[in-house]
This record gives structure tokens, C-alpha cells and sequence, in this order.
């Protein structure tokens, strides 16, 4: 009979420790859905910005120099900008991992 007590307790310490333990998965699922969705608009955000700034950037400048600077400028932030959209893709896959709950397994 003592033993059957005993199973008791531990199944029910274990019931308790395993929810406690599906509480703190939740809550840090949806910090690190909140994080991974600000960085999702901030990627978009930033992309969109470039698009307009080049746009409204004047291309006729006299000088080469100033061109060639422009020019380099340009490739710099769309090397930048293509980083970042392989980002987006991992972050967008990470989302779906969250929905799916299957983050970090």
C-alpha cells in the first residue's frame, strides 16, 4: 500500500512539474514570436525605405566622382538589402515553426 502512495505523489509531482514546464514554453514561444516579428517588419520597413530613397536619389550628377560614389552606395545597400531578404525568409520559416509548435525541436 505504501508503494502506491508513493507512485501517487511522484505521478503527481511529475503531472505538475511537466505543466509548469509547457507554462515557460508558451510564454517564451510567444517572446520569441513577438521578437521575431518586429524583426519581420523591420526588414520590410527597411527595404521599403531603400526602394524610395533610390528612387528620389538624382543619378545626373557632372562629376564622376560623385556618381561613382553614389553608384557604390547603391550596391553597398542592395548587398545589404539581399542579406537581409535571405533573413526575412529564415525568420518567416521560424514563424511558421512557432505557429506549427515545432520551434526548437
Amino acid at each position: 500500500m505504501e508503494n502506491n502512495v508513493y507512485l501517487n505523489v511522484n505521478k503527481k509531482a511529475f503531472n505538475e512539474f511537466f505543466l509548469e514546464k509547457i507554462r515557460v514554453r508558451a510564454k517564451q514561444l510567444k517572446k520569441i514570436k513577438v521578437r521575431l516579428e518586429e524583426m519581420q517588419a523591420e526588414i520590410l520597413g527597411e527595404s521599403e525605405e531603400t526602394v524610395q530613397t533610390m528612387q528620389e536619389e538624382s543619378t545626373l550628377y557632372p562629376d564622376p566622382n560623385d556618381r561613382a560614389s553614389l553608384e557604390t552606395e547603391h550596391i553597398n545597400n542592395l548587398r545589404i538589402r539581399d542579406r537581409e531578404r535571405k533573413l526575412l525568409t529564415k525568420v518567416e520559416e521560424a514563424l511558421e515553426r512557432v505557429e506549427k509548435k515545432t520551434f526548437g525541436y
